[in-house]
């Protein structure tokens, strides 16, 4: 009930007066299966795109009786399961919300709706006002980003439950996450304990084979309470040690987790993937949920750890006042089928000067909170893509950092140079560079993170002589300050005189001028046989080496 049962009976005697029934008699008449607003719990953890697009459907159902406030994404989209329809911003052959209104809607009256907004360092909710067009054309705003952000939740959702019916011996499935952390109370404490309790972090992760029938859990207790990515490592590394020694066989492991930045979703947690051989023995690959919707078996996890330390000291059943206590306790309770661990901030520490080294020069992944898989390809290069589904929208990043200089020096001769990209022999070799992309038209052209780009380099033999290589290169990162652009040069593998299909060859990066830069060319369609990526163009390339 959202009101007391007092107040309920005088709502009732106000709307039927004729009705005789005492106070005691209808709080009789309550069913049991209706709670009172004590019982009533405390909804938390709601995803706040969720609760705004809520919100305004809410405020506009009061003024539109019929809105089909539940299936709205399903009104106004052809397919829901289409990945075109829900990820693309193009929505063609799609409705909005004003397709569906009625046509004599009255809109400039005025309305009111909540919204949750950031304000300083917290989220607060807050009431917007406009009139009813307002409103109707901010959901209208709001609709592309809820569709993606509805479809990736969707999608991540299923193939998690995908890959646990899939799971075995070889390919296990494993959800981490960290449970608030517990902070150690005292029975009977006195006035001053009541204002600096110590804590301690609790780790949590649950892992399943054998079709999802076998399951493993785990608690990693610690004093080390920063959730940072050096104690993300230290508590992989302890839990994945153990699933090695119940697997011998292990192949690989798939991770899924919810998108913390500090914890997970960072480029230095993400760039351990690609030494997860070395470093765990295994591949692992990181799949992570939609913002706000990455509960699951490990919350259940952490909060029987945290009720069984809170009841042991609210009971005086055992004398727990540090952070080994609390291990120490849930120890010796057993907990049926739970791995528990301890790590002291020290184990964590040992290993901060080894990943610092590894992380120096790894670049950042634009628009990293976008992605929601991550698979190492190699020990420096890592394939992501925006949902664990999809296979048309991957893209790569290179931890490689190489200057041309490093690969090609001045004084090699033409013929010494190893071929990035097949001659075109079917074609004259120009000895000039051709057009190339200024700097007054570089906004034009759309040379960003990803792009495929056409550029002219410039080489000088030994003898003196001055030629061009045209090569195709996809962008690592935006353009620099000094209008150079970071690019990872490609190779043609198709067969004969074509030039359509493309891999790329991650040890060839190289850094260009903005005026080296040819042409942007449209995306190609991306393959992925094993652990290759293949691109290919609708039509052939222009590269070739001029000398």
């Amino acid at each position: 009930m959202t009101m007391s049962v007092a107040e309920a009976y005088q709502l009732f005697k106000k709307d039927y007066p004729d009705i005789k029934v005492g106070k005691s008699k209808f709080f009789e008449f309550r069913p049991p299966h209706v709670r009172t607003m004590n019982d009533m719990p405390h909804n938390v953890c709601v995803c706040p795109q969720h609760a705004n697009f809520n919100f305004m459907l809410e405020t506009l159902k009061k003024c539109v009786e019929r809105l089909p406030t539940a299936d709205l994404l399903t009104a106004i989209t052809c397919d829901i399961n289409s990945e075109k329809c829900m990820l693309e911003d193009d929505r063609s052959g799609c409705f909005n919300i004003t397709d569906i209104l009625p046509v004599n809607l009255v809109t400039d009256i005025a309305v009111v709706w909540k919204k949750w907004e950031k304000s300083e360092s917290q989220y607060i909710p807050v009431s917007r006002q406009g009139t009813l067009n307002d409103l109707i054309q901010e959901i209208k705003k709001q609709t592309p980003i809820f569709k993606r952000h509805v479809f990736v939740k969707r999608q991540q959702s299923l193939h998690f439950e995908n890959r646990k019916k899939n799971s075995t011996a070889l390919e296990v499935v494993l959800q981490v996450d960290f449970a608030e952390n517990f902070s150690i109370l005292c029975q009977d404490e006195i006035q001053s304990a009541h204002w600096s309790h110590p804590q301690v972090t609790i780790f949590t992760g649950c892992a399943w084979s054998d079709a999802g029938n076998a399951k493993h859990s785990y608690i990693i207790m610690s004093n080390e309470l920063n959730h940072d990515k050096y104690a993300v490592w230290a508590f992989m590394r302890k839990i994945i040690d153990d699933l090695k020694q119940k697997y011998p066989e292990m192949k690989k492991v798939s991770v899924f987790s919810d998108g913390c930045a500090a914890q997970f979703k960072n480029r230095y947690t993400l760039l351990n993937l690609c030494y997860s051989k070395s470093d765990w023995g295994v591949e692992v690959d990181w799949n992570f949920f939609a913002s706000s919707h990455g509960k699951g078996a490990v919350d259940g996890i952490g909060a029987t750890a945290k009720r069984q330390l809170w009841s042991a000291i609210m009971t005086r059943r055992a004398d727990i006042v540090q952070s080994y206590d609390c291990y120490a306790y849930l120890k010796s309770k057993d907990l049926s089928g739970v791995n528990l661990y301890f790590l002291t901030s020290g184990d964590i520490d040992q290993h901060k000067e080894a990943l610092q080294k590894r992380w120096s020069e790894f670049p950042a992944i634009p628009l990293i909170q976008k992605y929601h898989k991550f698979q190492a390809i190699n020990s420096n290069m890592l394939l992501y893509s925006e949902t664990s589904c999809n296979t048309s929208n991957k893209r790569l990043v290179f931890g490689a950092k190489l200057k041309y200089a490093d690969i090609y020096s001045s004084d090699e001769s033409g013929d010494s140079l190893p071929p990035l990209l097949s001659k075109r022999d079917d074609r004259p070799l120009p000895g000039t560079p051709g057009p190339s992309v200024t700097h007054e038209n570089k906004e034009n052209t759309k040379i960003q993170h990803g792009a495929f780009i056409l550029v002219s380099v410039r080489n000088e033999t030994r003898n003196h002589k001055v030629g061009y290589y045209r090569y195709l290169a996809i962008c690592q990162e935006p353009p620099e300050e000094d209008n150079e652009v970071k690019v990872m040069y490609m190779k043609n593998i198709s067969k004969g005189n074509e030039a359509k299909q493309f891999v790329t060859t991650p040890n060839d990066v190289s850094y260009v001028a903005m005026s080296e830069i040819i042409e942007v060319l449209p995306e190609p369609t991306v393959n992925t046989i094993g652990n290759r990526i293949y691109y290919e163009f609708n039509e052939n390339v222009d590269v070739f080496e001029a000398g």
